[in-house]
This record gives C-alpha cells, sequence and structure tokens, in this order.
C-alpha cells in the first residue's frame, strides 16, 4: 500500500498561509493600539502659560486693534446694551483643547490644556468709518507677521480675520462691522492651546474674576 505525500508541502504552505492572514490583523490592531498608548502619554506640544498671563496677552491684543481702528468712545468692563446702543468688553470662557492625530478618537480633552479669548462690541460705527478702520487694521496686523483673510460677509457687511502662530498654538482674530444698531462692530481674540502651570487647575478657572480693563481709542 503506497501514500501520496505530494500534496503535503501544499497543505503546509496553505497552513502557514492561513496563519498568516489569521494573525495579521491582530498584529495591525496591536500595532495600532501601541502607537496610541504612545501618543496618548505624550504631551501636546502646547507651551505653558497661567491663564491671567493669557488674558493679558488677549487683551492687549484688542487693545492695540482697537487704537489701530481709531474709534472714539472707550469701552467699559462688562456688557452693556439699552436700545439700539451696545457696549461690550470681557473675557470668554476657557475652552477645552483637544490632540490631533490618532488620540484624536478618544474624543477627550487634552488634562489641563485650555483656550480663551477676549471679545468686545460697540455701536453707533457708521460705514466709512469702520471701512477706513478695517483698511488701517489690515496694514497694522500684516506689517505685525499676521496672515489677513477676507471672510465671506452679507450683504453690506465688513470682515477681516488674522492668524499669527502654527498648529494648535495660533493666535486668531476677527473683525466685523454689521449695518445693524447704528452700525455694530465686532472684535474678538482668541488664544491657541496652552497648559496651565502645576499649581492651577485650567478647569477650575473662571475668567470672570480676571481684571478687564477698558478699551481706549489710545494706549496709556
Amino acid at each position: 500500500m503506497s501514500t501520496d505525500t505530494s500534496s503535503a508541502p501544499g497543505l503546509r504552505a496553505m497552513g502557514i498561509g492561513c496563519a498568516v492572514l489569521v494573525a495579521l490583523p491582530v498584529l495591525v490592531v496591536l500595532g495600532f493600539l501601541v502607537v496610541l498608548e504612545v501618543e496618548s502619554s505624550t504631551p501636546e506640544d502646547y507651551p505653558t502659560v497661567a491663564p491671567e498671563e493669557t488674558a493679558r496677552q488677549m487683551f492687549a491684543v484688542s487693545q492695540d486693534a482697537y487704537a489701530v481702528l481709531g474709534f472714539a468712545p472707550e469701552v467699559p468692563p462688562g456688557n452693556f446694551t439699552t436700545g439700539s446702543d451696545v457696549s461690550e468688553n470681557g473675557f470668554d470662557d476657557l475652552d477645552y483643547c483637544y490632540p490631533d492625530g490618532l488620540e484624536s478618537i478618544n474624543d477627550q480633552p487634552e488634562p489641563n490644556a485650555y483656550s480663551f479669548g477676549h471679545s468686545w462690541a460697540i455701536s453707533g460705527v457708521d460705514a466709512g468709518e469702520a471701512r477706513a478702520g478695517m483698511r488701517r487694521l489690515r496694514a497694522h496686523l500684516e506689517k505685525q507677521g499676521w496672515s489677513v483673510e477676507d471672510p465671506g460677509t452679507g450683504s453690506g457687511e465688513l470682515g477681516l480675520s488674522a492668524t499669527k502662530g502654527h498648529g494648535d498654538s495660533t493666535t486668531t482674530a476677527s473683525f466685523w462691522w454689521q449695518p445693524r444698531q447704528g452700525g455694530r462692530f465686532d472684535g474678538g481674540v482668541g488664544s491657541g492651546c496652552a497648559y496651565a502651570p502645576d499649581d492651577i487647575d485650567a478647569e477650575s478657572v473662571d475668567t470672570i474674576a480676571f481684571d478687564v480693563p477698558p478699551l481706549r481709542p489710545t494706549p496709556r
């Protein structure tokens, strides 16, 4: 009696091939999990800045822009609206920062990282005043190294947006004029992401407690 062994190498090759096909997805998943763990344990490339210092920096940008725009009224801290008269000047609430890359699939904020900004608004700015102010501001920001763009605006509106920096640490600024409320002009600046120092819990920071100076036509 004879035994046909001619198919044995083929069967072994088939077995190896099946094992590879089974193992490959497992290896891919394991590799993905390893990379995810490494990225999750590596801090983001954010600077470490106390929220109060970020507030000072953001307000300085707003004050500089307001002086260049050349509007006359001083804008006190707080939000006041009486009829068509608007006056707003304050810090926004702290916002979470979310990591980039594979970590983003976790949809979890980066611990003790934050971003926020400063916003303001006034009414009574006519179109000619707003247009001239925007031209001065564009030239001023570009001279300071900002990248300036014209965002899409509605009919009869004026807008300007600007960015400075790179990646998640980019500072953004926007300025908008609308004909409503006798000519409403809004300005705002937002910080990039930063880590709060170890002795500060970013989640417990209340921007309402920050001292907000008045916006003045020219810095004093």
